[in-house]
């Protein structure tokens, strides 16, 4: 099992969508979905120094919270990660 499978197995039910842009905030593929409705968001993801950065620093000028599990969010190296979890908070 892939770490992919891993995860669509953990969150049977969850609406999934893709992005072209660093930030899924600025692509507009969370307009669709329960983050829209929501003031508080839960983050994970890859290239936490860009595509989870990215997205949690729009998502915070619209407005909502945002928390970062940083065991979930893998970036490329240690440095970059504490860098950009530093600029998020």
């Amino acid at each position: 099992m892939t770490a992919v499978d891993a995860v669509r197995a953990a969150t049977t039910g969850a609406q999934y969508v893709g992005k072209q842009f660093f930030s899924a905030q600025a692509d507009g593929c969370l307009a669709s979905t329960a983050v829209a409705a929501r003031e508080q968001v839960i983050m994970c993801g890859t290239e936490a120094h860009v595509c989870v950065q990215q997205t949690a620093l729009d998502l915070r000028r619209a407005g909502k919270q945002v928390f970062i599990v940083a065991e979930a969010a893998r970036p490329r190296d240690t440095a970059n990660r504490d860098l950009a979890f530093a600029r998020t908070r």
